[in-house]
C-alpha cells in the first residue's frame, strides 16, 4: 500500500481521469480535488460554497466524469444543498477549474441517507443510487419518488430510453441507502447498501427488481419474509453481513 493524498476530511468518491493518472476526488465539505498518482501532488479545482454538511452524514457526495470528457470537459457531482435538498450538477471543467454549472435534478435529502454513487454503463447511461432520505415508509416502494432507488439517467437528467417506466428514471426500487456501485464482468451492476445495525448488503443490480425495504432486510430466509419476497419480487443479495 502506498499512500498518494493525506490530510483529508471526509473523502466520499473517487474516478480515474482517462488520462490513467489523475484521480478526482469529492470531500464531504464541499471540495473537490484531483491527485495525480505520479507525484501526489493535489490541486483544489473547486470548492462548492453552496454545499450543506452536517455533522451525521451529508453534504458533497458523488462525483463522475461523462464518458466523452476529454472532449466536453462534463463533470457530475451529487450533493446537499439544504437540510432536506440534494440535487445533481454538471460542471465544465476549463483551464483547471469548473465552470458552468448546470442543474439537472434535484432530489429529497436529509442529514443522512442521501446514497449516492454515479457510473456510467457502455451504452452512455448514467446510473445513480440514491438514499430513502429517512422516508422508509414512504418513498422506497414506490415508483413515482426517486429516493429509495437506483436510477438511470441520459447525460442531461432525464430518463434514459428503454427505462422500464417511460419517461421515468427509476431502474430499481427498494434501497435503504446504497453508497458503492460499479459494474464487473461482462456489464454486469453491482451495489453496496447499509443496513440499520444489521443486513449491510451486497446486491448485483438487475432491471425493474424490487430490493425490499423496509419490508425485508437481507435475505427471504423465513416464511414471513419469503412470502414477501415472492409477492414483491424480491431480488435476494448476494452477500448479507451481521452486524
Amino acid at each position: 500500500a502506498e499512500v498518494v493524498a493525506f490530510d483529508l476530511r471526509v473523502p466520499w468518491d473517487l474516478e480515474l481521469a482517462p488520462d490513467g493518472h489523475t484521480v478526482w476526488m469529492t470531500e464531504r465539505d464541499g471540495s473537490i480535488s484531483t491527485v495525480d498518482l505520479h507525484t501526489g501532488k493535489r490541486t483544489l479545482v473547486h470548492w462548492e460554497e453552496e454545499t450543506y454538511e452536517t455533522q451525521e452524514n451529508s453534504g458533497m457526495h458523488s462525483l463522475a466524469l461523462h464518458p466523452n470528457f476529454d472532449q466536453n470537459g462534463w463533470v457530475y457531482v451529487h450533493y446537499c444543498y439544504a437540510k432536506y435538498d440534494s440535487k445533481l450538477v454538471r460542471y465544465t471543467y476549463r483551464g483547471g477549474a469548473l465552470e458552468n454549472r448546470e442543474e439537472l435534478r434535484k432530489f429529497k435529502a436529509n442529514t443522512s441517507h442521501n446514497g449516492s454513487r454515479l457510473v456510467w454503463d457502455e451504452e452512455g447511461a448514467l446510473f445513480m443510487t440514491v438514499g430513502d432520505a429517512y422516508t422508509r415508509d414512504e418513498f422506497p416502494q414506490d415508483t413515482i419518488h426517486v429516493n429509495g432507488k437506483v436510477l438511470r439517467m441520459d447525460e442531461n437528467g432525464g430518463a434514459f430510453p428503454g427505462n422500464p417506466i417511460a419517461d421515468n428514471p427509476v431502474w430499481t426500487i427498494g434501497h435503504r441507502n446504497p453508497q458503492g456501485m460499479c459494474f464487473g464482468p461482462g456489464g454486469q451492476l453491482y451495489i453496496s447498501e447499509h443496513g440499520p445495525d444489521t443486513d449491510d448488503e451486497l446486491n448485483v443490480v438487475e432491471r425493474f427488481r424490487n430490493y425490499g425495504w423496509p419490508l425485508v432486510l437481507g435475505a427471504c430466509d423465513t416464511p414471513e419474509k419469503q412470502h414477501i419476497c415472492d409477492s414483491l419480487n424480491v431480488r435476494e443479495p448476494l452477500l448479507v453481513w451481521n452486524p
